[in-house]
């Protein structure tokens, strides 16, 4: 990792530089531990992303490249985290599938069911109604 945010020279500009940095801190103090189950931490996951996500709106924001050198220092800092980061460990339940997934299956395994029925019922009720018009024919 390279230096602590706290060692960034200016002032946070707004309350989104603000929170930026308090995240950032948080994340690095907690790459610094001797525990490394936050690499795999979908939770830990989410932070990256809203300190990528937040990084630029940082970036967007300063239209006028005043703190280019500060936001590259920020970048540095969270591709750090983000290349630390393993795939993330799922809970037992999000192992087998989502509800959605399951439920697309279900539907497709319905709609097998349902046109083979649908068939089914096509097929009897042309023979009903060939049988109703020989009925009538023959009388």
């Amino acid at each position: 990792m390279t230096a602590p945010p706290d060692d960034f020279a200016t002032a946070p500009l707004n309350a989104l530089e603000l929170n930026f940095r308090r995240l950032l801190r948080k994340c690095e103090a907690t790459a610094k531990g001797e525990e490394t189950s936050w690499k795999a931490n979908p939770v830990f996951h989410a932070y990256v992303e809203t300190l990528q996500d937040n990084l630029s709106d940082l970036v967007n924001a300063d239209s006028a490249g005043l703190r280019t050198p500060l936001l590259e220092d920020y970048r540095k800092h969270v591709n750090a985290l983000a290349k630390a980061l393993q795939p993330p460990e799922l809970p037992a339940y999000c192992k087998h599938g989502t509800a959605l997934e399951r439920l697309s299956h279900r539907k497709a395994a319905a709609a097998t069911v349902g046109a083979s029925r649908g068939s089914e019922l096509r097929s009897a009720t042309a023979a009903s109604s060939a049988r109703a018009v020989a009925e009538v024919e023959g009388e």
